[in-house]
């Protein structure tokens, strides 16, 4: 389930109402809209090299209820000390998206993840947020919840990332499965110790594990 998703759950089931300081991709937020939450994000501007003036864009009295951090291709250093502002508030619900430290794009091409920013954004405003990224237990309990599920043994996670997936997996009592196509190799797999990150199973691909499957059920 996509952060976004596991958050309306979430927000769905607390019965949230007020208005929501967002750091993250459009198509995040148009998850929220679409869902009716109010959202208040940016700003998108390049500022001059001048404290005054960025004080002028974080500094606000909106009645912001909410704080949601995700990935934002325009992440800006203001956006981050607006959301930090609005933290000061001991009401001020904190959600945060992924977990990713990196985000593996290509064969030799990694950027950096929302986790990134969720850090930095724990450190500065000395307040933990509730992560509903893999591999939170918020997001296994909306899972749980959504799905009736009654015995979590009998889930099968499947991903291609250790630390979020299979670590995900094995935390919430599922059983797990690596596909190694995507963001882990065999040497990785071989050469992880930590007893949470390293799956039940693991198949070359997603089509071996559903060949696998086909024959299962001749």
């Amino acid at each position: 389930m996509h952060p976004a998703k596991s958050t309306v759950e979430y927000l769905k089931n607390i019965n949230f109402q007020g208005l929501i300081y967002i750091i993250a991709s459009d198509a995040f937020k148009s998850v929220l809209r679409k869902e009716g939450f109010q959202l208040k994000d940016g700003p998108n501007v390049i500022l001059d090299e001048s404290f005054s003036q960025l004080m002028q864009y974080v500094m606000d009295r909106e009645p912001i209820k909410a704080v949601i951090i995700d990935f934002d291709f325009n992440l800006s250093l203001c956006k981050m000390m607006k959301a930090v502002h609005y933290a000061r508030q001991s009401d001020c619900l904190l959600i945060g998206g992924a977990t990713d430290i990196a985000l593996p794009i290509s064969k030799d091409m990694t950027i950096m993840g929302a986790g990134v920013f969720v850090k930095a954004f724990e450190q500065a405003a000395k307040r933990e947020m509730l992560v509903f990224g893999k591999p939170s237990e918020a997001l296994a309990n909306v899972l749980v919840k959504r799905y009736n599920i009654e015995k979590r043994e009998r889930v099968l996670m499947i991903g291609d990332m250790l630390e979020q997936d299979i670590r995900f997996g094995k935390t919430s009592g599922f059983q797990t499965l690596l596909v190694l196509s995507g963001g882990c190799s065999m040497s990785e797999l071989r050469g992880e110790s930590d007893r949470n990150a390293i799956p039940d199973y693991y198949a070359n691909s997603m089509k071996d594990f559903v060949d696998f499957m086909k024959e299962l059920n001749k």
